[in-house]
């Protein structure tokens, strides 16, 4: 409503009267709270994109997905593994030897479960590795996964739950990773299998396992107790292991977590 001022008389002694009419301030509330829902609903439109993995997640995913006690997504799982791999690359380029950087290659959610599809199936993922593959990810000076220090990966074990795999080059050996504590027997089978044919297909020879340690860190690396938060567990651990550390955090508390994924989708959006 408008209030204006209204004299009745025009002698000396007349009183003012305040008259209030009706306005167009109600269509203005309606019209900002429009505006802000078309502009909450243009950001959750909003799309980010990852051109070397050729990925595209919207803000209304990455959200839902970050939000306190929710499943990460493979979208949003996806898209933070590629920014670890840009950031490697950066680090292992602005070093002045190899030695300084520990070389990683990382593959997305889809790699183990095409690599154990149906059984285990080499020829589903001989094409990832290639060359022209690897450089398309920002590793230039490497040409085959034998010349990094570590294959790291996500385990969608049984489809309901993420682990995390590893050959480490660097120190000859296979390495499981679960914050669920369980052992890494039936992986480490299948990374022979998939080492011993990747030789062949890249390098034209034999290669063996022979002398390599199996470790899956039972006891020794941090474990979940909600179901909703073994994808960023898993996250966690690749960066840790990407960075040549063992995952030793504390990460068994809820403020802990949340700061976990609001550290992840800081790092997307920015």
């Amino acid at each position: 409503q408008k209030c204006t001022p209204h004299t009745p008389h025009s002698n000396a002694h007349s009183t003012i009267t305040v008259v209030c009419s009706p306005t167009d301030d109600v269509d203005v509330d309606v019209a900002e709270e429009k505006q802000m829902e078309q502009e909450q609903e243009k950001k959750q439109l909003q799309q980010y994109h990852h051109h070397a993995w050729n990925l595209s997640i919207s803000a209304d995913s990455l959200t839902s997905s970050l939000n306190p006690k929710q499943l990460l997504n493979e979208d949003v799982m996806n898209f933070y593994l590629a920014l670890l791999q840009d950031r490697n690359n950066r680090r292992c380029l602005q070093t002045q030897t190899s030695a300084q950087c520990c070389r990683v290659l990382l593959m997305s959610t889809h790699f183990y479960t095409r690599l154990t599809y149906t059984g285990y199936k080499y020829a589903n993922v001989l094409r990832w590795t290639r060359k022209e593959k690897l450089h398309d990810k920002g590793l230039n000076d490497i040409e085959t996964i034998f010349d990094v220090d570590k294959l790291i990966f996500p385990v969608h074990l049984n489809n309901n739950h993420w682990t995390v795999g590893c050959v480490n080059f660097k120190e000859s050996k296979i390495e499981y990773y679960d914050s669920f504590n369980s052992r890494g027997n039936h992986f480490f089978g299948v990374m022979h299998k998939y080492l011993r044919d990747e030789s062949r297909d890249k390098l034209n020879q034999d290669f063996t396992c022979n002398g390599w340690d199996m470790d899956d860190h039972l006891d020794k690396q941090p474990q979940q107790t909600k179901g909703y938060d073994c994808g960023v567990f898993a996250l966690k651990c690749i960066e840790c292991v990407g960075d040549d550390l063992h995952p030793r955090y504390t990460s068994n508390t809820t403020k802990q977590l949340n700061m976990f994924r609001k550290q992840m989708k800081d790092a997307i959006v920015c």
